[in-house]
């Protein structure tokens, strides 16, 4: 637009106006700078007030230190010196607690709760603001130290009395005292303490909280006055334990690193260590006492001492070793093992608290100072001896409650240690990290890299180190010894004792096998050294021992048994003679029918039989009749064969009734006897353990003796398939119309055929073409209030010979079903298969194509597993078979299955030569079976698998 002035230009009203919402996003962005700004003000406001405090405090802390000097510098250098006691904690000791433990600050709060070490090397003096001396906060922690023992030990080194003071208090001489024990424990888990610092501070914490005469003034120093200050003092240290137990486990860590050192040959040390093994002695001494003093108080706080107790002490490794000989025997005393330590080891364990490497740590040293052994040194060729060495009778185990409490804390123990560690015992991970970093430095470690971590499933470092503590420090609870030891003392307590000690067993079987899996796989199980020693890692050779000892010893599997035809009512003996009660009423629910106790034992029983089977000849079983008599192998066999059976097929009504009827005949003593063993094990994972060695290993048992009795008859003919033919019998009489043809059905074959699992049976028991149903035992089943599962009795309760079911017995124990059934469900199988692969067409008809053959006569066997054995379900075409003679020559023929049938015969024929080696005969009847010796000839295993094909 033109003026006078001239162009002006529209002066902004075409400019555009902001929206809404740019006008509501600037405001946004206008208060967040602002929030910002005064974020920071009050952060720079915080930052400022804290190092205006920490000032404060450092030029405090600065003054008091640069006081003591002054004062007390010149009495402290004098080693002539004496103060009266009240004089010495009114004046250095309390200028020290004030400069490095204030009294009601933050920090002191946080150092005596937490119990973390004291830094020394964080309160050194700024020497430009104290006039230029060259004194150290260590320096006057030394010299208070060294003028308060001089002072208490001044009449002839026995503690003095306190002189009468106006201006301090007994009560507050008391106070004074019990922070003092406080500081001393803080010092003692310091790394930056040294031998001097260690011995002067566990000879002033022992004098604090045991000998404490010197508390009391000379006129009134009485017994019971010394109670009273004894008791106040360790009142004190109960409601604060942390720093008292973090000194110990310090302590104890470095003595067993010393002792390891010490027995390598390293030189110049042997003071420290003996100075360092008093130090411990004197703090162990206190917190014994401490636990000795309340052992009988069960309420907090005492009982949260003994949880620490267990957390931070038990746990630190190498604890029994760094115990001397007076320290073991107050530990193993009954008021502290059974009644506190074993305990609570067993409630931390199972609440989750006390896991990982941590739990085997703790058992580790329970293991250590209950047996009295020593763990196994890392060289193989040290271990030998110690190995061979049998392990003595166990002092505490003479205690039958002790011996209780020792395998349930064991169990518990074992089962934590396969978890990972709880996130509540962060502390206990972060203490055994610091005294990892402080023991780096010296070599010979027995657990080195052991306590980075609390968790073994982490790093390969924690792993090792999980499979090294197992290995090296529980050897003993695989000993024979042991095993021997508290299986005598359990059953001698109680006739149910046996149920705790095969839960001792089955854990150390189970757990340590669980650990060994954790520890990773791909790990080698042995390492060799430089001079070609193989060192074992492996923790599964603990769980072998464990089996061995069970297994091979003479006593241990009779024994089993007794106690199972007692308590579950199985047959003792079974007669040659018997004809009829081969299938045992006992166990036709099936395992889930049976009491957990019952199951646990009998899941024992069946893996350490399983494993004596492995060596087991028919010398032994006929003639040595070891480990038991024919007539006690027919029970074991006929249980078994029924327990199989009736796995797939309970009967849960039956095994109610037989129940109660055992229940019955209970004396009401023998009740609660049982009913304290099994509050041990109640435990979900002692059940299931029991369970899963039942299942696994009751079919192998079973077929070990059948392939025996098939060799040489021992058994009656029938006893193999006697609850078969009950079920049929039974279903035959409830089902007239209806024949009892299910074992040919198409569905039991197409179940067989394509792999059905060991649980697919819930489709079946709705198809009345599958299965055979028995309403009205179904019905008992449901409404008897059976101890067996729902699931069990809904899906498996005898609904009849269900497919998958049928399937899965053929598959564990064939021998269970009657040969003509077997043999219509494998001609019924043949057939299937036929028609779904059209192997019964020619190549014209749409069939696969002819597998053509052509082998030698002088090497018909070898030519016929070079051609046959790489075809895999080729095999199953038609054969073109070309014989060629000695000469060299093919002969002539068409083969129309004359060829194919003579090929056959004489692949047969041949394989039974006695040259080949493959097959045997048995003794008087000359049946074929397989050569056991049949692995040792080249291709043996797979000459006879071709066979079979």
């Amino acid at each position: 637009m033109l003026n006078k002035g001239g162009w002006h230009g529209l002066r902004g009203a075409s400019k555009k106006e902001p929206s809404r919402e740019e006008l509501l996003q600037q405001a946004r962005v206008d208060r967040a700078a602002r929030s910002d700004a005064k974020q920071r003000s009050r952060a720079a406001a915080v930052i400022q007030a804290h190092w205006r405090g920490h000032a404060v405090r450092v030029q405090l802390q600065q003054q008091l230190l640069q006081e003591w000097h002054n004062k007390y510098a010149a009495a402290a250098a004098q080693q002539n010196t004496v103060l009266p006691v009240a004089e010495v904690f009114n004046g250095p000791v309390r200028l020290l607690l004030m400069a490095l433990l204030p009294c009601g600050s933050a920090s002191s709060k946080r150092l005596i709760a937490r119990g973390h070490p004291l830094q020394l090397s964080s309160v050194q003096p700024n020497s430009s603001n104290s006039g230029g001396s060259a004194y150290s906060a260590i320096g006057v922690l030394k010299g208070t130290l060294a003028l308060a023992l001089r002072s208490i030990t001044s009449s002839n080194g026995q503690p003095a009395s306190v002189r009468a003071s106006t201006e301090f208090s007994s009560q507050a001489l008391q106070v004074q005292v019990l922070q003092f024990c406080q500081l001393c424990c803080l010092v003692l888990a310091s790394q930056q303490s040294d031998t001097v610092l260690d011995a002067a501070a566990s000879r002033l914490l022992q004098l604090a909280a045991k000998d404490t005469q010197w508390l009391c003034p000379a006129a009134s120093s009485t017994d019971a006055a010394t109670a009273a200050s004894t008791a106040h003092v360790v009142q004190g240290l109960h409601q604060k334990p942390r720093p008292l137990l973090h000194a110990l486990s310090r302590l104890s860590s470095m003595e067993s690193l010393q002792q390891q050192c010490q027995g390598a040959g390293s030189g110049g040390i042997f003071n420290a260590a003996a100075a360092r093994t008093a130090g411990l002695q004197r703090v162990f001494d206190v917190a014994i006492t401490a636990l000795e003093v309340f052992c009988c108080a069960k309420q907090q706080p005492w009982q949260g001492f003994t949880d620490q107790f267990v957390l931070v002490v038990m746990t630190t490794p190498g604890l029994a070793v760094a115990a001397a000989g007076p320290i073991k025997a107050r530990l193993l005393d009954p008021a502290v093992l059974r009644l506190q330590l074993l305990p609570v080891s067993t409630r931390l364990a199972s609440q989750g608290q006390l896991s990982g490497l941590a739990a085997l740590h703790c058992l580790a040293n329970l293991a250590q100072l209950v047996t009295g052994c020593s763990p196994l040194p890392n060289k193989s060729n040290d271990r030998q001896p110690q190995l061979q060495a049998a392990t003595g009778a166990s002092q505490p185990f003479s205690d039958p409650q002790t011996a209780w409490a020792f395998c349930g804390a064991v169990m518990h123990l074992l089962a934590a240690a396969s978890k990972p560690a709880s996130k509540s015992f962060v502390f206990i991970k972060q203490h055994k990290q610091r005294l990892h970093n402080g023991r780096n430095a010296a070599n010979g470690s027995q657990y080195e890299g052991e306590v980075a971590s609390n968790d073994i499933s982490q790093a390969n470092g924690s792993r090792a180190s999980a499979t090294e503590v197992l290995q090296q420090g529980c050897w003993m609870l695989a000993s024979q010894q042991h095993l021997l030891q508290l299986m005598k003392v359990l059953t001698s307590h109680s006739q149910d004792g046996i149920v705790v000690w095969a839960g001792y067993c089955v854990h150390l079987l189970q757990d340590c096998h669980r650990i060994t899996q954790l520890s990773g796989k791909k790990e080698p199980n042995a390492a060799t050294d430089s001079k070609g020693n193989r060192n074992s890692i492996d923790s599964s050779s603990l769980s072998k021992s464990v089996l061995n000892v069970i297994a091979f010893h003479p006593g241990l599997l009779p024994a089993m048994w007794r106690w199972l035809a007692l308590t579950a009512g199985l047959p003792l003996e079974a007669p040659l003679q018997a004809s009829r009660g081969l299938d045992i009423a006992a166990v036709a629910g099936g395992p889930e029918g049976m009491q957990p106790h019952v199951v646990l034992v009998l899941g024992l029983f069946c893996r350490s039989l399983a494993q004596l089977l492995l060596v087991l000849d028919d010398a032994d079983l006929h003639t040595h009749q070891t480990p038991f008599s024919l007539g006690t192998s027919r029970a074991v066999v006929s249980t078994l064969n029924s327990l199989v059976f009736h796995t797939w097929f309970p009967d849960a009504s039956q095994a109610l009734k037989q129940h109660q009827q055992r229940q019955q005949q209970l004396p009401q003593q023998r009740m609660q006897q049982q009913q304290q063993a099994l509050a041990i094990t109640q435990a979900a994972t002692t059940a299931a353990y029991g369970m899963e060695l039942v299942r696994q290993h009751a079919p192998v048992v079973l077929r070990g003796y059948y392939e025996r009795d098939a060799r040489q008859r021992f058994c009656q003919p029938n006893l193999w398939t006697e609850p078969y033919s009950n079920l049929m019998a039974s279903l035959n009489a409830q089902h007239k119309q209806e024949r009892s043809t299910v074992a040919t059905t198409a569905a039991v074959v197409q179940a067989l055929l394509v792999g059905v699992g060991l649980g697919s049976e819930d489709s079946d028991g709705d198809n009345p073409a599958t299965s055979i149903t028995s309403p009205a035992l179904r019905a008992g089943a449901s409404s008897s209030g059976s101890p067996v599962s729902p699931a069990t009795v809904v899906g498996a309760g005898v609904p009849g010979l269900r497919t998958g079911a049928l399937a899965s017995l053929l598959r564990c124990a064939p021998q269970a079903v009657p040969f003509c059934a077997r043999l219509e469900l494998f001609r019924q199988m043949l057939q299937q298969d036929k028609a779904r692969g059209r192997w019964n067409l020619s190549p014209v008809e749409g069939g696969p194509p002819s597998l053509k053959l052509t082998v030698r006569r002088d090497v018909l066997l070898e030519d016929a597993y070079r051609g046959l054995g790489g075809a895999g379900h080729n095999i199953k075409a038609r054969l073109q078979v070309t014989f060629v003679n000695a000469q060299g020559l093919a002969e002539a023929g068409i083969d129309q299955g004359g060829l194919m049938k003579e090929l056959l015969e004489q692949i047969v024929a041949a394989g039974t030569q006695p040259e080949y080696g493959l097959f045997t005969t048995t003794q008087g009847s000359g049946l074929l079976y397989p050569n056991p010796a049949a692995e040792a000839i080249p291709q043996g295993l797979a000459l006879l698998k071709f066979l079979g094909r």
